[in-house]
């Protein structure tokens, strides 16, 4: 088998190009053709899953986090061949959410099951605002997953606690956003200071922040918290990381297959770890859309 292999040297805590070198006899030993690219530059990825040279590869092996397999899916969707090619995660990352759900932390045991070539197929979220469209994996946040992240991205020495210090410092602060949440026949409105749509269980560092969220079955998990204190945030923070926080009456929890978010203010969202799009937006599933060699 030929495949592509990115590496992106500065995910997580820029061990991406050690790990591959621990790993990359175990291609050879099964007789894996791979043509190895380490990314330098921001786009770098995308630009590689929209060349013409990805039709001469059957699958494709990234080394890196979350951020890098959704550059190379909003690259690939962008072709004007439709081409679709299998894809395999190596954790490098911070947050690896895809991998906490398929239980694939460990590197090794990442691309042993990569080797065996069985493909799943896993739900896509397609996201649009204004005049922009984005698809992801993992979630779509707005409020304060938005603001943690882009905190979070200044902390990034501290590894996966940079997420949890993040949190802590926007749980003090406590802001809110006015909203119109449209889904189906039902609309809620007034001010949220979380919204997160969900494919997988898990975010950020190891938060099971939609436990009953499954990859493949065309449903988006909508987690959505209005009114909370700052004792009552604190309170959930430490039930994220078990799902326990859906026991709580401030936290409303949907799965839906479209939903639309109205918002004045243009604020800023977060798509799969990365700063994209802005607010107002709507996310529809698209069903089975991408193959994951898992």
């Amino acid at each position: 088998m030929k495949c592509l292999v990115i590496i992106n040297p500065v995910s997580g805590r820029k061990k991406g190009l050690k790990i591959f070198d621990r790993l990359k006899g175990l291609l050879k030993e099964v007789g894996w053709q791979a043509e190895v690219n380490v990314s330098m530059r921001r786009g770098f990825i995308m630009d590689k899953a929209r060349a013409a040279e990805l039709l001469d590869f059957e699958g494709v092996i990234i080394v890196g986090g979350d951020g890098s397999l959704n550059e190379f899916v909003n690259g690939m969707l962008s072709r004007s061949d439709g081409f679709r090619i299998p894809i395999g995660l190596i954790p490098a990352g911070t947050g690896n959410s895809l991998l906490h759900d398929l239980e694939q932390l460990d590197p090794a045991k990442a691309i042993k099951s990569i080797l065996k070539k069985k493909i799943r197929n896993i739900d896509l979220m397609k996201v649009e605002c204004r005049d922009e469209l984005f698809y992801a994996f993992n979630v779509v946040g707005w409020g304060l997953p938005s603001t943690i992240n882009q905190i979070s991205e200044r902390w990034k020495f501290l590894g996966g606690q940079r997420y949890n210090v993040a949190s802590l410092q926007e749980i003090i602060r406590n802001p809110s956003w006015p909203f119109s949440l449209k889904f189906g026949t039902t609309e809620l409105s007034g001010d949220t200071s979380f919204f997160l749509a969900c494919n997988t269980i898990h975010t950020g560092n190891g938060m099971k922040i939609a436990p009953r969220a499954r990859l493949d079955d065309g449903l988006l998990d909508i987690v959505l918290l209005k009114g909370a204190s700052r004792m009552q945030l604190i309170g959930l923070f430490s039930k994220i990381f078990n799902g326990t926080h859906l026991e709580s009456s401030l936290v409303e929890y949907h799965q839906v297959q479209k939903l639309a978010v109205e918002d004045d203010n243009e604020s800023t969202l977060i798509i799969d770890g990365q700063i994209l799009g802005n607010t107002p937006f709507s996310i529809e599933i698209v069903k089975q859309e991408l193959q994951i060699l898992n």
